[in-house]
């Protein structure tokens, strides 16, 4: 249920994101992430099973590799486009920013602070 909801939560992301090149990047980021952040569902499962939302959202797994994944392939796109030159590949480099994510946005969940997707923007 997770994973499906990751997927769809980054496609409509993706789909209202505006710009090209790094500025799309990070405003599908800062969408997928206020939505995460935004969530009662997930903030619920954070305060009723920490430990589960933890192995869940920050391990690998499903969630994860969907995140990788679709990132992946949103970096190729604006490679494709002429709007992004990178020196890594698209997966490898949507691996990283997926676990780079992680950290901003699903450890403090957990811990009932606020995630720092606002920082995306400045």
């Amino acid at each position: 249920m997770l994973a499906e909801a990751t997927e769809r939560t980054y496609r409509k992301a993706m789909s209202q994101a505006s710009g090209q090149g790094p500025e799309y990047i990070l405003d599908v980021f800062g969408r997928v992430m206020r939505s995460v952040e935004s969530s009662t569902e997930l903030r619920a499962l954070t305060k009723r099973e920490p430990m589960v939302f933890i192995k869940l959202a920050m391990m690998p797994g499903s969630i994860e590799s969907i995140s990788a994944s679709i990132t992946a392939e949103i970096l190729q796109s604006q490679v494709d486009a002429g709007q992004l030159t990178i020196t890594l590949s698209p997966q490898v480099l949507g691996e990283a920013l997926v676990r780079i994510c992680d950290v901003h946005l699903y450890a403090p969940c957990s811990a009932e602070k606020r995630p720092r997707s606002r920082r995306l923007s400045t």
